[in-house]
This record gives C-alpha cells, structure tokens and sequence, in this order.
C-alpha cells in the first residue's frame, strides 16, 4: 500500500505542477478571440496599449422594438465588425457626424445574416419611423458572397426562438489537455493559422513579425463563378430595394485579415486571396466599400495595429480610417441625390 501511494503521488504531482502552471501562468495571459480560441498566450499589455487610445464616449445606441419616439439619421447592421463599440467604426462616423448612431445588432445565435435582417426592418417600418436617411450594412469578407445569395426579399425570416445555450465554459482538464494538444500540433489540429511576416506590423517584441488568423479567411477557396454572379445581382437588387424607400444605402465589406496582410507574408503556404478582385466593377460605386482599398495602403503607409495581432478584427485605428471613408461616402450619396 505504501508503495502504490508513493507511486501514486509521483504520477499526481506533475498533474498537479501542470494545472498550476496552466492556471496561474497560461491561461492569464489568453486575450481576445485568437488568444482563446488557439489557446496561445498573448499577454494582457497589448491589448492595454490599445485600449489607452479608444474615445472616451460611445454615442451608438442598439435597437430596441418599443423605442417609438427614436430617430436616428443613420443607421447600421453588421456582424461582429459592427459591433465593437466604443473603438468601433459606428463610434468614430458618430463624433465626426456629430450624432447618434443606431445599430440593429444580431443576436448571438442568430442564424439571418446583416443583410437579410436589414430587409426584415424595412419591411417592418422601422426604418421610416426611425427617419432613418442612410443605412450601413457591413458584412465581413469571408461571409458576403454566402449571406448575399441566400438573401429573401419577398419574405420577412423571422429568427428562430428556439436557440441552443452551450456553456463556454469547460471544465479544466479539458482545458489543458486542449492547450496541450495545439502547442504541440499548433499548425494542423487549430483553428487559428500562423504565418511569418517580412516585418513588424503589430506592436509586438514578442509576435509583431507573425499572423495570426482564424481558418475562416480561407473560406474564398470554396466560392465559385456562379456564387459571384448571383452576389452581385443580389447586391443591386438590395441597393434598389433601399433606393425605391427613399433611404441611401452603403454595403461595407470588412476585409478578412489575411487578405490585409498577405502580400506581406514569408515563405507563405496558404493560397492568394483574389476575392475582392472579381468586384473592381464594383470600386466606382460610391453605396460599395471594400475596405482593403482602404487598410492594405495603411499596412504599406508602415502603420502598424491595423488589425489587432490577437483578433481576427481590426483595431481603432482601422475604425478611425473607416469612419472617415463613410463620412466622405455618405456627403457623395447626398451630392448624387441633390436636384441639378
């Protein structure tokens, strides 16, 4: 029996030192979605460097049915892009509109897209109760050709109420075991990828030289000639749904982030990026924002953050860049409609 229990506490001792380490030194140091998601310890300090530069004030409202009596001359709806709050794009077109900004915001099961729940408060009347003059609809770059061919614009979709709560929370071992497991087989068992860069573009000793991105900005492998086609249709219909009630309309495409960095990358075995490149056509369109034309000159310009090094989202200073893209677009919408 003394002889199991001394074999025993030597097989549990370095669990134990395991666990410990995990808890108290790793896992402290996970920050934002690619921090937790590819269980890769960023450290605290930069996301704290970034957050000493947000606005002190967030002037974007959420939607809520029964607010009757609110008006809001611009309007938004997005994915997770549209909703960052106070360093995100709604709050920086806010101060430089010097207005309020009303955001339709997904729920976080939602299964419509932006812009399908955009035509469903048209539909509605929401929008004209609000006096809404422009809507934003953002969508990022590797969802858009999907949620635009699945578009309806007969019907008004209504949102499933019968969602499936799952707890983010694991329980430890399963923690660590999964930390384990990805530090060691990082780049074929985790969702986040890695690739070197030929320069420092984060404010990073540690990983300013590295991408960091989440799979899904590989989906552009899986669209095809007809995906496009059906986009684009969709896309003009939707700026003709808008145009026909008296609202402008700005379609706004958040860059995927490896398209952003990926001419500046090393010895690089992911495939190029061209997706945007089938909507040049499309550039000249003062109601279509492809924000690559946008951050990539940034990258090149040596700003560095333009996305955040620990999130597959861009960062304030992006929103900052955006915001005033917007504003320059929603005074040209307004030029076009003015009687000569």
């Amino acid at each position: 029996m003394k002889r199991f229990t001394i074999k025993l506490i030597g097989i549990l001792i370095p669990i134990y030192f395991v666990v410990l380490f995990y808890l108290f030194y790793i896992e402290p140091k996970f920050s934002n979605g690619l921090g937790w998601l590819g269980k890769i310890p960023f450290g605290k300090e930069y996301m704290n460097s970034l957050e000493k530069n947000y606005l002190k004030e967030c002037r974007v409202d959420t939607f809520q049915v029964n607010s009757n009596s609110l008006q809001a001359r611009i309007a938004t709806c997005g994915d997770s892009f549209s909703q960052q709050n106070i360093f995100g794009y709604q709050n920086y077109l806010a101060h430089i509109e010097n207005t309020t900004i009303l955001n339709f915001k997904r729920n976080d099961n939602c299964s419509l897209s932006p812009e399908q729940i955009i035509i469903n408060h048209l539909k509605l009347g929401d929008l004209h109760k609000l006096k809404t003059e422009t809507v934003i609809v953002e969508a990022v770059e590797r969802a858009f050709i999907s949620n635009l061919c699945n578009l309806n614009f007969d019907s008004i979709l209504v949102e499933s109420e019968q969602t499936i709560k799952q707890s983010s929370k694991k329980p430890i071992i399963e923690n660590i075991s999964e930390w384990i497991r990805l530090s060691i087989w990082a780049g074929k068992e985790s969702m986040v990828k890695k690739v070197n860069l030929d320069s420092y573009y984060f404010d990073n000793v540690k990983r300013g030289n590295e991408l960091y991105f989440i799979n899904a900005d590989l989906w552009f492998t899986n669209i095809n000639s007809e995906d496009i086609k059906l986009a684009k249709m969709n896309l003009i219909k939707l700026k003709q749904l808008f145009d026909s009630a008296g609202i402008k309309f700005i379609y706004l495409i958040a860059a995927d982030k490896y398209n952003v960095y990926q001419s500046f990358t090393v010895n690089n075995p992911y495939p190029k990026n061209r997706l945007m490149e089938h909507f040049k056509d499309f550039d000249k369109m003062n109601y279509f924002m492809n924000t690559n034309n946008i951050l990539i000159p940034m990258v090149e310009n040596g700003i560095k953050d333009v996305y955040m090094m620990d999130d597959t989202h861009w960062s304030y200073k992006a929103s900052e860049a955006v915001a005033e893209e917007l504003h320059r677009r929603i005074n040209l919408l307004k030029i076009e409609d003015t009687p000569r």
